[in-house]
C-alpha cells in the first residue's frame, strides 16, 4: 500500500500491466537513434574478416537492424517515462526506471537485480521489493484516463505480445 492510502481505495491498474508498460518505453527508448554520450569508439578502414560463408552472404538469423519507434508510439513512449514520477521514494524511483530499460535486440535488461543491488550495497531480494513496492505506488496514483489511452493504445496493436 502506497504511503498515504488507506484500504478504501483500490488501483487503477495491476502491477503487471504497468511493468508490461515501462518495459515496453524502455525498449523503445533505446532503440531511439542518437549519439552515444560517451567518447567515440576507435575506428578502422580496414574490413571486418568473415569467419564463415553465412556471415559473408548475410544468412544468419540475427537482426542487426533495431527497429525504430512510429512517430505515433513516441507520444506514448513519452507518457509511459513519465509515470515513475509517481513513485514517491528516490530510490524506487531509480529502480523502478533502471530495471525498466530492455535491449531491443536480445529482449534481455540493461540492469540486472544484482548490478542494482551492488548500487544500492545491498542484496537483490531487497531491490525486487523496492521494485515492486514502486510499481505499486504507480497502480494507486497514475490517472484513470491515463490508463484508458493506454489499454486503448496496446489493445489495438496487441503490441505487448
Amino acid at each position: 500500500m502506497p504511503h498515504g492510502h488507506n484500504n478504501v481505495f483500490k488501483p487503477n491498474v495491476t502491477i503487471e500491466e504497468v511493468k508490461s508498460w515501462l518495459e515496453w518505453a524502455g525498449e523503445k527508448i533505446i532503440s531511439l537513434p542518437g549519439a552515444s554520450p560517451g567518447p567515440a569508439q576507435l575506428r578502422c578502414h580496414w574490413p571486418d574478416v568473415v569467419r564463415s560463408a553465412n556471415d559473408a552472404y548475410g544468412y544468419t538469423k540475427i537482426q542487426t537492424k533495431i527497429p525504430r519507434p512510429t512517430k505515433d508510439e513516441i507520444f506514448y513512449i513519452d507518457a509511459i517515462a513519465t509515470l515513475p514520477i509517481l513513485i514517491q521514494d528516490v530510490d524506487e524511483r531509480v529502480i523502478v526506471q533502471k530495471r525498466s530499460l530492455i535491449l531491443p535486440l536480445s529482449h534481455r535488461h540493461v540492469y540486472s537485480w544484482s548490478s542494482i543491488a551492488e548500487f544500492y550495497h545491498t542484496n537483490q531480494y531487497f531491490v525486487k521489493r523496492m521494485f515492486l513496492h514502486g510499481l505499486n505506488d504507480i497502480t494507486y496514483r497514475v490517472a484513470q484516463s491515463n490508463v484508458h489511452t493506454f489499454r486503448t493504445f496496446f489493445s489495438a496493436a496487441k503490441r505487448l505480445t
